[in-house]
């Protein structure tokens, strides 16, 4: 996502781009927790958000009635949270046994085992340090993440929509903007973007015409990447640079707005 980050602090704003312990490409080794304990992603906003008040250089330069958090697909879905979405997992669960069930419910491409290693670590016996932090997690996966000082979100194409109840979102008291492609089949718009535009008061809703998929918010790539990955690839109409300056420029209006 550093094309968002990178358009953003050439205006002018501190960007802090957050990695998610076990669910990063910054580690050697994807760890399953990283990808099924959702809220846990909250916390590591707030946690770099004080890191950074406390920093001896961006502390002082950092505007505290202007802070803003944006992500990605399950980064979507945390900034949401960190607004002050309450995400019910046994609504997520009913969800997936539902017709309605999406991509969501399924496991991420990146770790598929990561299901069958998570159960494991939820009912080890006698519990490990590692599974006793994720069962206390988990007594915790239905509380509010909001964090007062962030003052409005921008999601692109979040994830886990069916997760959420009217009531959950209802809390969100903050500017919303939400935007997908029409052509995504990962996050579907109807399960997961409209859902949150529905039940959020005021969220506004940007749906990207055409073929745009998913993966088209990602990085471009470079032609072994388009040539070996199927997320480096998109549709022949689709320009990927054109898409991310289009993205990065309802962003920054929408966070320029006081």
């Amino acid at each position: 996502m550093m094309w968002l980050g990178h358009y953003l602090a050439a205006r002018g704003y501190i960007v802090a781009a957050v990695n998610h312990h076990g669910n990063t490409a910054a580690e050697k080794q994807r760890a399953a927790q990283g990808f099924l304990l959702y809220w846990e992603r909250a916390k590591d906003l707030t946690v770099v958000l004080d890191k950074l008040f406390a920093d001896p250089v961006f502390g002082p330069r950092i505007d505290r009635d202007r802070i803003g958090a944006a992500g990605f697909s399950l980064g979507g879905y945390t900034v949401i949270s960190v607004a002050g979405g309450v995400f019910n997992p046994r609504e997520f669960e009913a969800f997936c046994r539902s017709p309605q069930r999406d991509f969501t419910c399924e496991p991420q491409p990146e770790f598929p085992d990561a299901p069958k290693l998570f159960e494991q670590l939820k009912k080890t016996d006698p519990p490990t340090p590692e599974s006793r932090l994720v069962q206390e997690s988990l007594r915790h996966a239905g509380d509010s993440y909001r964090d007062k000082r962030i003052k409005r979100v921008f999601a692109i194409a979040p994830a886990l929509g069916g997760g959420f109840t009217k009531a959950g979102l209802s809390k969100i008291k903050v500017p919303v903007f939400i935007v997908i492609g029409q052509a995504d089949k990962v996050t579907p718009l109807t399960t997961n973007a409209q859902r949150y535009a529905k039940f959020i008061r005021g969220a506004r809703l940007t749906v990207l015409p055409g073929a745009i998929g998913h993966y088209t918010f990602l990085a471009e790539c470079n032609p072994h990447g388009k040539a070996v990955l199927d997320i480096c690839r998109d549709a022949a109409t689709i320009n990927r640079a054109m898409v991310h300056q289009q993205v990065a420029h309802l962003a920054f209006d929408f966070f320029e707005q006081r």
